[in-house]
Formats: structure tokens, C-alpha cells, sequence
């Protein structure tokens, strides 16, 4: 997962987040030169003002971005909007913060297992590039995953030509995987509240990110159906031999 301190708080100039190449899928995106802080005249013209303040200053960065694997070399863009606060642990007596309001190509927020289907990839990495966008709209894009995932569980999305909803399909997915559909059931509150347009907490949808990465390595790993595959030959050769 990207470093959530820097998704939640934000960062400095010279500390960008790490970013993993999606076309790659092994190097970094990493800036293609110096990063430089931009001021906009719209924003000095307000600092020239007796009224002005420090804390009003707005900041941008805008550069671009290539991947750090000689083979692929990778082309990308970010670009975030900065602030100012006043700091007493910092000796200038105040901090220069930035949050990213756009990056391309899509980055993973998490990481995703290779045999993920291509559906499910899809509307994950449609969740991530609405991230930056709009938090509701990324919850929303994670109910859609969701839906996904339980459409290639098995669990039907419909019956005679009418649609079931995501709390009944979850009941069905219960009576097969009891835990899976716990937890799935689990974000349901923050994907409602995406798809009614309501407010997102940020540290909630980055716990339903982290908790999704973890989920999605368990499940689509390919590990658990081996475990249990291992499980069962132990127990027909304890049987074979005699053993209780």
C-alpha cells in the first residue's frame, strides 16, 4: 500500500510518496528531474494584502514522472496542491505540506495478486484513479469491486431477469464462505455512503483499502485452496495408515 501517512497527511517537496508502475508492475515512478514548488500569481497577490496571511499561500507542484525500470521507462504525470502551517519544530517556524490532486497513469493505492480477474482489476483500479478525485466516488467504485468479486464467486446477480441487491447476494455468499461474506459486509457502510453521494471519512476508506489488500491476497493468491487441498491429502493418508 502507498504510505498512507502521505495519503493522509500529506508530505513535503523533497519526501513524494513512492509510486509502483502499473505497466511494469516492477520498478518506481519516480520525478524525471527536480521537483520544484510553484507559487501562482493568484496566490502572491493575496500575500501582498495587509490582511494576508502565511496560512493562505498555495502551493503546486506539477512534474513528470518515469519509471525507474531501465526496461520500461514508463511516462507519468502528478500534480498536487500544497499549503503552508505554521510549525514550532521547525526552525524557518513553519512547514510546507502537499497532497496529490491528480496522477497518471493509474497508480495502485494497494497491491494487487497477478491472478486477480480482470474485472475485479478493473473496478479497483477505477476506485484508485477516483481517489483523488473524490473519496465518495472511490467508495462507489469499491462497492462495484465488491459486486465483482461475488458475481466471480458464483453468487447470482440476478433471478428471472431481476436484480438482487448487494445485502441479499452477500446472505447467499454467507451460506458458502460464512467469513468472506463477514467481512465483505463490513464495507458495505462506507460503499453505501459513497453511491448516496454522502461525506467519506479518509482514514475509514484507507482501512477498507488496507483491509481489501490483505483480503484480496488471501483469496485470489491461489494459497488457501492449496492449504486446503494439503489439508484433506494429510488427513486421507492419516486414514489410509491407521491413525485417528
Amino acid at each position: 500500500m502507498i504510505d498512507r501517512s502521505a495519503l493522509s497527511h500529506g508530505f513535503s517537496k523533497d519526501r513524494l510518496p513512492s509510486f509502483p508502475c502499473s505497466k511494469c508492475n516492477q520498478g518506481t515512478l519516480i520525478p524525471d528531474g527536480e521537483v520544484e514548488a510553484i507559487h501562482p500569481e493568484f496566490s502572491m497577490a493575496v500575500q501582498r494584502e495587509d490582511w494576508s496571511d502565511i496560512e493562505m499561500i498555495e502551493l503546486r507542484i506539477s512534474t513528470r514522472l518515469k519509471c525507474s525500470n531501465p526496461n520500461c521507462r514508463e511516462v507519468g504525470f502528478l500534480y498536487c496542491h500544497g499549503q503552508v502551517e505554521y510549525s514550532f519544530d521547525d526552525p524557518e517556524g513553519y512547514e510546507t505540506w502537499f497532497r496529490i490532486a491528480a496522477i497518471k497513469p493509474t497508480v495502485s493505492i494497494i497491491s494487487l495478486p497477478e491472478s486477480l480477474p480482470p474485472r475485479i482489476r478493473k473496478k479497483l483500479e477505477e476506485a484508485f484513479d477516483a481517489f483523488w478525485i473524490g473519496k465518495g466516488l472511490s467508495a462507489n467504485c469499491l462497492r462495484s469491486a465488491i459486486e465483482e468479486m461475488l458475481t466471480h464467486f458464483g453468487v447470482p446477480d440476478n433471478k428471472d431477469g431481476k436484480w438482487i441487491s448487494l445485502g441479499n447476494r452477500l446472505h447467499q455468499f454467507a451460506l458458502v464462505k460464512k467469513e468472506d461474506a463477514e467481512f465483505l459486509r463490513l464495507l458495505r457502510p462506507i460503499t453505501n455512503q459513497g453511491s448516496h453521494g454522502d461525506e467519506v471519512n479518509l482514514d475509514t476508506l484507507l482501512d477498507v483499502f488496507e483491509a481489501l489488500e490483505i483480503y484480496l491476497q488471501r483469496a485470489f493468491s491461489g494459497q488457501e485452496e492449496r492449504f486446503e487441498q494439503l489439508k484433506q491429502r494429510i488427513k486421507d493418508d492419516n486414514e489410509r495408515a491407521g491413525f485417528q
